[in-house]
């Protein structure tokens, strides 16, 4: 048995680990799991911060600025310890569920202590219920009867075997509980906007607060008509746009829109893992 999830280009509920498939979609590409500009356009007028020194916050109007180079200081090479070093995130995670760590930025909402709680406990769960099965299985397969078993052997076994399917179903209830929190965790991520690290602390992705914009005005509630005429290079995508970040091998940018609106913008890094 294997259990939680992760990973998102844009938000959407994750599946459980024995379930999952990559997913290239836009709301697998913002979030979800997983966004703005083209970068020849945004390039040269998007806040600084990608690369060495990466993490340090800036005041000034420029820094409000989303695009390919990232956004207050963050962007792509921004290391995790470098990020929260600079003060533009809040210095703990907004989700304790497994996988890439979740940051706000630092005027975000701040992380909310029962929603941490149910996600620890939900986590355990998973994990307990799924180590049971697993060993109530290797148990009852190296039990089974063979050839010329008696009655009572086969008795025996099905008694097993109906045990192991009793555990089973708790362990798939409580992966699917734990799938729910996730796509919440998502879900409050695309809305508030921040930033979400890999296992190995670089930035996998960076998602614009609801005010942010891209040097051409680009931003949560512009038309998609408004959207491709600012960025005529952009692939469309499942539940968005996407275009290459320019310059910093691997990034995307992308935005996920939904009834003729962009609801959300990010970079995306595909080659950075949450497991």
């Amino acid at each position: 048995m294997t259990h939680a999830p992760q990973q998102s280009r844009i938000e959407q509920p994750s599946p459980a680990p024995a379930q999952r498939t990559r997913h290239r979609g836009g709301r697998s590409r913002l979030l979800c799991a997983a966004l703005v500009t083209a970068a020849v356009a945004i390039g040269g007028t998007a806040c600084s911060g990608s690369g060495e020194g990466a993490g340090k916050g800036s005041a000034s109007a420029q820094a409000e600025v989303f695009g390919p180079k990232g956004y207050r200081g963050l962007g792509p090479g921004t290391a995790k310890d470098a990020a929260l070093g600079g003060g533009a995130l809040q210095g703990e995670p907004m989700s304790a569920l497994a996988g890439c760590a979740l940051f706000a930025y630092k005027d975000g909402p701040a992380p909310d202590p029962a929603v941490l709680a149910a996600e620890k406990a939900a986590t355990t769960k998973s994990k307990e219920t799924a180590d049971k099965a697993d060993k109530a299985k290797a148990e009852a397969d190296a039990q089974r009867p063979g050839a010329g078993a008696s009655a009572r052997e086969y008795a025996e076994d099905a008694t097993r075997s109906a045990e192991v399917a009793k555990l089973l179903a708790e362990s798939t209830t409580a992966i699917a509980d734990e799938t729910k929190l996730i796509a919440a965790r998502e879900k409050a991520f695309e809305a508030s906007g921040g930033a979400k690290f890999g296992t190995t602390g670089r930035l996998k992705q960076l998602i614009a607060p609801p005010k942010a914009r891209t040097a051409e005005g680009v931003g949560a509630g512009t038309t998609e008509a408004d959207l491709k005429k600012a960025y005529p290079a952009l692939q469309a995508i499942e539940g968005g746009y996407t275009m290459p970040a320019g310059g910093a091998s691997g990034w995307e940018m992308v935005f996920a829109t939904d009834a003729g609106k962009v609801t959300a913008m990010s970079l995306f890094n595909t080659a950075v893992k949450c497991t």
